[in-house]
């Protein structure tokens, strides 16, 4: 995995998903970054992120999915869009946020 590209000042992230996994996600970033985390989106909200994604090729798009055929499609549709694994997810945030990952 390559690492994610050096910036300056404050960033916005949209998470989607309720599990620990997006909840660390979320914690890690609040400090300093914007941060709309959408647990269980519906449609529409579901539908706006991905909409976005793809007017926004410049916009990278990290996503943690099991599913290899979705996966796939995802790439294809979205050529920013990177798959990748749990816990290389984690291993990215981390060196954005520095202290302990459960602070609100």
């Amino acid at each position: 995995m390559t690492s994610p590209p050096a910036h300056s000042g404050p960033r916005t992230f949209v998470v989607i998903g309720e599990t620990h996994l997006a909840s660390y996600v979320c914690a890690s970033l609040r400090d300093g970054h914007t941060v709309h985390h959408l647990p269980a989106p519906d449609d529409q909200e579901f539908r706006s992120a991905l909409a976005v994604a793809r007017l926004s090729p410049s916009a990278p798009t990290i996503v943690t999915i099991f599913d290899r055929t979705v996966a796939d499609e995802l790439t294809r549709l979205l050529p920013q869009c990177e798959v990748t694994s749990p816990a290389d997810l984690v291993a990215r945030v981390s060196p954005l946020q520095p202290r302990g990952p459960y602070r609100t």
